[in-house]
């Protein structure tokens, strides 16, 4: 049973983007809809000492981090059994 929902799991992307100058936000994109963004968002912001915020366009919700944080979300998602790794997408 563990290996159907895992071949038919969504991925998950992660996307860094550039502000001006050195600054850059952390985009993750994909998370199932069951889980509770707000919650997840709260949590990143005081385990990495950063400033984040969710944003809902177009049905799809994205969680925004403040800084280069793709490989601690990675870590974290792997690690509460959120997705594999094979699942997760990091883009730049």
């Amino acid at each position: 049973m563990l290996e159907e929902e895992s071949l038919f799991q969504e991925k998950i992307h992660i996307h860094i983007h550039q502000r001006n100058g050195r600054k850059c936000q952390t985009l993750v994109e994909g998370l199932a809809d069951d889980l509770d963004h707000k919650r997840i968002c709260r949590t990143w912001r005081k385990l990495f000492s950063a400033n984040g915020s969710i944003s809902t366009e177009d049905d799809k919700t994205v969680i925004m981090m403040q800084g280069d944080q793709r490989e601690n979300i990675k870590q974290w998602l792997i690690e509460n059994s959120i997705i594999t790794e094979e699942n997760i997408v990091i883009h730049g």
